[in-house]
């Protein structure tokens, strides 16, 4: 399997123009064995991040997920080249097992607790579980994993203190601020399909500012 170039990916000019330490998603890994997904590390490593996104899920469109045992050994791979590069790297190891749709809800809410556990276990400093969609379900997993939760927004009508007041350490984004751009988008193309007005160049921000935001 040839492995991607991460320097090319864009994580390298990324990290080097932020003054703020920089993660990558790097999605199951890259490989389909251990020692290619240590690979992965290692490329990550050099572009200059300091921890990656690492799921569980290999095939999204047909909710396939790796085997436990799999799973906590690419975890494992993954540390010890982080071990090896000595700087202190963050594995925030996800399990994509609430896409289960065919898995009942007290299923998912136990195999994605002890599947957080075992990669903790395995050398990962968080647990990300995505799908959960209730303060309840966000609660328990609070108390039944042994390390920080790392959850997304838009659940269950939470805001960010809402999510801290359960107890997760770690609040995720995802796609959220690209679907609000993308709903402006659509929003002001509808104004001019059906009105023909400019109405939403009042929310525009100034080119100037957008220059100095882009460094330009």
């Amino acid at each position: 399997m040839v492995l991607p170039n991460i320097l090319d990916l864009g994580s390298a000019e990324v990290a080097n123009r932020v003054a703020l330490p920089v993660t990558a998603d790097m999605e199951a890994g890259y490989g389909n064995t251990a020692q290619e997904v240590s690979e992965t590390v290692r490329l990550t490593i050099a572009a200059g991040a300091i921890g990656i996104n690492f799921e569980d899920g290999f095939d999204h469109a047909a909710g396939t997920l790796l085997e436990r045992a799999a799973a906590i050994q690419r975890i494992a791979a993954a540390r010890a080249v982080a071990m090896e590069s000595n700087i202190p790297f963050v594995i925030n190891a996800r399990t994509d097992f609430y896409f289960n749709l065919d898995a009942p809800e007290q299923e998912k809410l136990r195999e994605a607790a002890e599947r957080a556990n075992a990669y903790l276990e395995a050398g990962a400093d968080c647990a990300f579980v995505i799908g959960v969609s209730t303060a309840e379900e966000i609660g328990i997993l609070v108390c039944e994993i042994d390390g920080p939760l790392n959850v997304i927004t838009s659940t269950d009508g939470l805001d960010i203190n809402g999510l801290a007041s359960l107890g997760v350490k770690i609040i995720s984004l995802a796609g959220s601020l690209a679907c609000s751009v993308l709903c402006h988008l659509r929003g002001a193309l509808a104004e001019l399909r059906d009105h023909d007005t400019l109405g939403f160049l009042d929310h525009n921000v100034p080119h100037g500012e957008l220059n100095r935001l882009y460094g330009n």
